[in-house]
Order: structure tokens, then C-alpha cells, then sequence
């Protein structure tokens, strides 16, 4: 089974080897695309939101702990 960091690459459609601008920038780019003001309050697109934040945070972890 994949990692939690490989699941969350998934997500945010990232393939490694993996920087912290390269993942802040497609954090920055997605969140503007999902985000649910952007989108009329969509649930879908906020449910996309949540699992953005949370592939983000999990990835942001694990790179600052290496």
C-alpha cells in the first residue's frame, strides 16, 4: 500500500524528487483552483479543498523532518 506521502503526492499531482518551492507552488496553484469561494460554495470543490490542505501539510511535514 502506498505511503501517507505517496498518497498525498497523488493529490496534489506531484512526482518526486520533491523541493519545498516545488510543492509550495502547486499548493498555491490548486488552492486557487478549489478553493470554495472560488467556487460558489461547491461542496465537491470543497471536499477537493480539504484534501489539498491535507496532502499539503502532510508532505510539508515529512520535508521539513528529513
Amino acid at each position: 500500500p502506498p505511503t501517507p506521502e505517496e498518497e498525498a503526492m497523488a493529490v496534489l499531482g506531484l512526482a518526486p524528487p520533491l523541493t519545498v518551492a516545488a510543492l509550495r507552488s502547486r499548493y498555491k496553484a490548486l488552492v486557487k483552483r478549489h478553493h470554495p469561494d472560488a467556487n460558489g460554495g461547491d461542496k465537491a470543490a470543497e471536499e477537493r479543498f480539504k484534501q489539498i490542505a491535507q496532502a499539503y501539510t502532510t508532505l510539508k511535514a515529512s520535508l521539513e523532518g528529513a
